[in-house]
């Protein structure tokens, strides 16, 4: 056996340089001289490595037979790495040849060479180097060894990465396109469309293109729309200017506005329609007929004064038809008196009223009306209608947590071993949920078998601990409640444990609305559309007040007395009342004289709200056809618009009517919704009288007109994705929503979410940390307990072993166990055999406890027993500790229960306030952008660019004749030789092409908002522009520069016109009248054809009742009882008739001029002056 024995060394600290190979070789003899470092045709005997020291042993046995002497090399390599050549460290300077049996060797290397191989040097021998030396290398050993952990880590996370990268490509490509589509309310057909804007693709492109598209195809003349027409009112002599410059009917529409003039085709930021009938009406001032005289301006003449009449007072001064009482009139008057004079048993005659019949109450509520006071005055109420000019640009967003749970419930699966695959369900997420399922009932039947166990004790080690309270995997069912009662999540650190909750929660976020779509907008990019707001004013014009249908009847006996209870009860919806009461806190001023109509108008233009024109189309002709606002003539849009707010008001004002219930009970109902009690009485003791309630109603003429016309521009705004809508964005925007939620029921959780919930979590958290540390030290005292119990039995067992052993050796008498009682003692079961196997120890406690002195052994005793009442004493003390950490600890999770429980509760109403909140997220956004202050609406969009057109359109007059059946209100105007007096109607032939982009803040008034349609934000423009124009052209008169309806009939209503055309007369010579007065009739009979001519009359309850009497036709009184009242008729008469007679005989006394008065009883008369006895005037005798 040979060996090489040597020592590997730094060269310049001198320590040992640890894992490095040494190789002895075998050299042959031709190269002995040659220098060594590559060598070729050696022989290897043997390798190993140094120690942590540095030396190295090697030894190797020489082949049998084998006489050739060893020629030995020594070579040293560091650590071989993979694909790469590694040179050696130290080769030998010169062959030993002929080496010994035992050779030995002192190697080394610089430290710099080993650095550049990777070894770390091992620095220098400290007991040869300073201490300040000995710290540096040991700092800058320490800070290799890290740089070179650091690196291994980072190397490890590399792999991690590109493992978890892999994992993320696999469910990118696999399983994402699906889960996209899954979640996507897009069709694949209207993703295609141009309208739709990826994700990533820019809206202003998208925006440009549709724009661009549709004024190719549809905007400018030759697309799909119908012809734009347009009315000018010209006179004499535009019409020839105009004739002059026509080219086959048509001119362009800057030649138009060279000759008409400037103003003439210049377009009004907003038009408001007049009423011509108004203009006529008006009442001018003092100052302004001074004004106009002035100036020379023709206005309406005042009205004519009418005088009053004057009430005639009262005079002396007879009347009319009075003549003087003469002498021969008594004989007249004393026969009218007594001509109808009866015996008592004729019949009573009298001109009594007849009783109330069926039949005359029947025509009598037929025929009730009652006119409105002066007072009420017509109401207005405004509805809109949007005509919008390009297809709109859409986006949708899609809740990115849902994604992001799936992917990390894919990785989860992956982890865990599992191989989820798309195509094992048609929905991605229920494929994934099966793959979950797969994986964490694996992973619980290995948990759960002895496998772990089995491999454990064969390693030595003590078996696994099998997981205590694994969370089953939540079913597909579970709804978006169902996650809030979950606790913690599994601490056991297995990727399976934790896919439980990860399902759970993507089964909840799928339960919410998870994605929108909306008009595309982002943080630098916003689609632009372009249109004009239609606003029609609706009248409702009080007619008369009616009896409707029957409430309650009421039928009272003869003398009855019943009290009566009337109720009003209306069912009105919820969201309706709540909108309602919070509306009223922001709008005080206007809501203080509220009226019924109102509601129905409110309820209508809640069923109508904006009515868009434009429609979507999508390729193929599988979607909606495209149709532009101005896709069909605007008349016709007009007249349709108007029909169908029209129909929505009836249809509410119908429903009002249903709704609206009034009951009137008698005083034995249970009703508890009393407004107003009263009592009714039959006075009649003779009929019985039938009380009929009757629903008083009101009935309400309505007519819409054209009233506003304004060009605005769409921008829209940008919406939040479904996973942005959290907890931090409800509270971010609480204050808004606070005022405008639709169910108050929500206020509560939104109250929580914004003043308990982190304090609540707060507490909770600390609840917990301190249930946590009385556990511990309800644990520890157990413990401490147990010691106690345990070292007092002890004492006990001892105490009680050494007495019997004692009793046994004295019953024994010493003979070392004899004895009768000893064999008594010893028979005990398990007494006997424990004293047998412990009878040493036993002995030498007994020996202890009872020596030879008794003085000693009672006193040894008595400590034993003292100790053993401690030990009981110290036991009773520490189960009172017990109950006092118990009772704590009950207190704690009492009071962590009920704060947990009330958390839970909260957070499933905070739960249900985000969902509530997603599905009502527009009409949500709009309340928020409303309160916005505008100038911060201002600088976020005042840079948006909105793009300018270029006009090349042209008017075609055709014939140029005049529309001589135009029901445009015109002719109230001065019908002089300057004045426009004829109609003329030119079709656009429209061209128009985009022109580059300029800023919004100089194209619209940002300082206030229109209104808002989804997320698009309407703004009145600044300026017309060329496209604009061309949508407001139906609407306007040229000439006069004046709104007009394009349905011409819409511009009248009947009475109206007929009260149009009586002031004209009254206002306009003769002359004048006679030119317009056939196109007057042309258009009043016109107007008899349309059906709308008189508007519509709707009833609307008042809530209040009529109340009439219907007296019975057969009396209840006996013929006895009845003749004797007629005789009391009669005796009445003949009282009133002797009252007569004697007014008769005064007028008779008057005309004979006897004044005297006729009611003295006696008259005593004494003439002459002789005296004589005095007589007693009173004494009779």
């Amino acid at each position: 056996m040979s060996t090489v024995h040597g020592q590997v060394v730094c060269k310049e600290s001198g320590l040992g340089v640890k894992g490095l190979v040494v190789a002895a070789l075998d050299v042959p003899g031709p190269e002995l001289t040659t220098t060594v470092t590559v060598l070729s045709k050696t022989r290897r005997l043997a390798s190993g490595f140094t120690g942590a020291d540095g030396t190295f042993l090697l030894a190797f046995d020489k082949t049998e037979g084998e006489s050739e002497p060893i020629n030995l090399l020594v070579i040293v390599s560091g650590p071989e790495v993979a694909d790469q050549e590694t040179a050696p460290l130290f080769v030998s300077p010169k062959v030993r040849p002929r080496a010994a049996n035992h050779e030995s060797y002192l190697i080394q290397i610089p430290e710099e060479q080993l650095r550049k191989s990777g070894i770390t040097s091992p620095g220098i021998r400290e007991e040869d180097a300073k201490p300040v030396e000995v710290t540096k290398r040991r700092i800058i050993g320490a800070a290799e060894d890290n740089v070179q952990i650091s690196e291994a880590e980072t190397k490890a996370r590399g792999l991690k990465i590109e493992r978890a990268a892999s994992i993320a490509k696999q469910f990118n490509d696999d399983f994402l396109p699906k889960i996209a589509e899954r979640l996507s309310r897009v069709t694949g057909t209207r993703a295609a469309s141009d309208t739709f804007v990826r994700d990533g693709a820019s809206v202003e492109g998208a925006s440009a293109t549709v724009m661009a598209n549709d004024l190719g195809s549809t905007i400018n003349d030759g697309g799909d729309r119908a012809p734009v027409k347009v009315r000018f009112a010209l006179t004499e002599a535009q019409h020839d200017a105009v004739a002059a410059e026509l080219s086959g009917g048509k001119i362009s529409r800057e030649a138009l506005r060279i000759v008409l003039g400037k103003s003439m085709l210049t377009s009004e930021l907003e038009y408001t329609a007049e009423s011509p009938l108004a203009v006529l009406t008006r009442d001018f001032s003092p100052k302004e007929r001074s004004a106009a005289e002035a100036l020379g301006i023709k206005i309406q003449p005042p009205p004519a004064e009418t005088q009053q009449p004057t009430v005639p007072g009262t005079t002396d001064v007879l009347g009319p038809n009075a003549e003087a009482l003469e002498e021969g009139d008594i004989d007249k008057f004393l026969g009218r008196l007594t001509v109808n004079m009866t015996s008592p048993e004729e019949a009573v005659l009298a001109g009594l009223e007849p009783k109330a019949t069926q039949g005359d109450l029947s025509s009598r509520m037929q025929g009730l009306e009652f006119r409105p006071s002066p007072a009420e005055d017509c109401a207005l109420y405004d509805f809109s209608h949007l005509q919008i000019a390009f297809r709109h640009v859409w986006q949708e967003a899609i809740d990115e947590g849902v994604l992001s749970l799936a992917e990390t419930a894919y990785d989860q699966i992956v982890k865990a071993g599992g191989a989820p695959s798309p195509t094992t369900h048609r929905d991605p997420i229920r494929a994934l949920t099966k793959a979950g399922e797969i994986v964490f009932r694996a992973s619980a039947s290995d948990a759960s078998s002895s496998v772990p166990t089995v491999l454990a004790k064969a390693a030595g080690n003590a078996p696994p601990t099998p997981p205590v309270g694994r969370r089953p995997f939540p079913p597909v069912w579970a709804g978006p409640i169902d996650g809030v009662f979950e606790g913690t999540k599994n601490p056991t650190g297995e990727p399976s444990d934790e896919l439980p909750d990860i399902i759970n929660e993507l089964n909840q976020r799928l339960k919410e609305p998870y994605s929108f779509t909306t008009f595309a907008a982002n943080r630098q990019e916003r689609s632009i559309n372009f249109g004009c707001l239609v606003t029609y004013r609706q009248r409702w014009c009080p007619v008369v007040y009616q009896a409707g249908r029957i409430a309650k009847t009421l039928t009272l006996a003869p003398k009855e007395v019943q009290r009566y209870t009337k109720t009003i009860r209306r069912k009105t919806r919820r969201a309706e009342k709540e909108v309602k009461n919070h509306l009223v806190i922001r709008k005080d001023e206007m809501a203080q004289t509220s009226r019924l109509e109102q509601d129905i108008v409110s309820k209508a233009q809640t069923k109508t709200h904006f009515e868009m024109s434009a429609e979507q189309s999508t390729p193929g002709g599988t979607g909606p056809t495209s149709k532009m606002s101005f896709g069909r003539e605007a008349s016709q849009n007009s007249d349709q618009a108007k029909k169908s707010f029209r129909e929505s008001v009836i249809k509410a004002a119908q429903e009002f009517k249903d709704e609206y219930n009034v009951e009137v009970t008698t005083e034995e109902s249970d009703e508890y919704e009393t407004v107003e009690t009263g009592e009714l009485s039959n006075p009649n003791d003779e009929l019985a009288v039938t009380f009929i309630f009757y629903e008083l109603q009101r009935r309400y003429r309505i007519s819409e007109r054209l009233h506003r016309l304004t060009p605005v521009v769409f921008v829209a705004l940008e919406m939040p994705a479904p996973h942005e809508i959290n907890e931090s964005w409800i509270m971010s925007h609480d204050w808004i929503l606070r005022r405008v939620l639709l169910d108050d029921s929500f206020v509560p959780a939104l109250d929580y979410l914004c003043s308990r919930i982190v304090g609540d979590q707060v507490a909770i958290e600390e609840l917990k940390t301190n249930i946590i540390q009385q556990r511990q030290i309800l644990a520890e005292l157990k413990q401490q307990l147990k010691i106690v119990r345990e070292r007092t039995a002890s004492y006990r067992s001892m105490l009680e072993k050494s007495m019997l052993v004692t009793a046994a050796r004295r019953a024994e008498g010493g003979g070392g166990g004899g004895g009768l009682f000893g064999s008594i003692v010893r028979s005990i079961p398990g007494i006997g055999s424990a004293i047998e196997l412990s009878e040493d120890a036993m002995e030498a406690v007994g020996d202890f406890l009872n020596p030879d002195q008794p003085n000693v052994g009672d006193n040894r005793l008595d400590t034993l027993k003292e100790t053993i009442q401690r030990s009981i004493e110290e036991e009773r003390d520490m189960l009172m500790r017990v109950e006092r950490e118990v009772t704590a600890l009950n207190a704690l999770t009492e009071s962590y229960a009920r704060l947990l429980a009330d958390n839970k509760n909260q957070r499933a109403m905070v739960l249900r306030l985000r969902i509530h909140l997603k599905q009502n997220i527009t009409y949500y956004m709009q309340q928020i952008w409303s309160h916005q202050p505008p100038d911060q609406m201002f600088l976020e969009l005042h840079e948006t660019p909105v793009p300018r057109f270029k006009d090349e359109s042209q008017y075609n007059f055709g014939a140029f004749e005049p529309v001589e059946d135009a029901m445009n209100p015109y002719v109230h105007r001065n019908a002089g030789p300057n004045e426009p007096t004829k109609i003329y109607e030119a079709t656009v032939i429209s061209k128009f092409s985009l022109a580059g982009t300029e800023p919004l803040g100089k194209v619209a008034h940002l300082n206030e908002a229109k209104g808002y349609f989804g997320n698009y934000a309407m703004y009145a423009l600044r300026e017309s522009n060329p496209l604009t124009e061309f949508m407001m052209e139906p609407y306007v008169l040229r000439g006069f520069e004046e709104l007009t309806d394009p349905d011409d009939v819409g511009n009248w209503t009947l009475d109206e016109f007929a009260e149009y055309v009586v002031r004209l007369k009254e206002g306009l010579t003769t002359l004048e009248f006679n030119k317009i007065k056939d196109q007057l009739g042309r258009q009043y009979a016109r107007l008899l054809k349309s059906p709308l001519r008189d508007g519509e009359e709707i009833i609307v309850p008042t809530g209040s009742l009529y109340i009439e009497a219907l007296p019975a036709s057969t009396s209840l009184h006996e013929g006895l009882k009845r003749l004797q009242r007629s005789m009391e008729v009669k005796l009445t008469q003949e009282n009133v008739r002797s009252a007569a007679l004697r007014n008769l005989l005064l007028a008779h006394r008057i005309l004979n001029d006897e004044l005297d008065d006729p009611d003295i009883d006696k008259k005593v008369v004494i003439t002459g002056i002789a005296a004589g006895p005095t007589v007693p005037i009173d004494d009779p005798n």
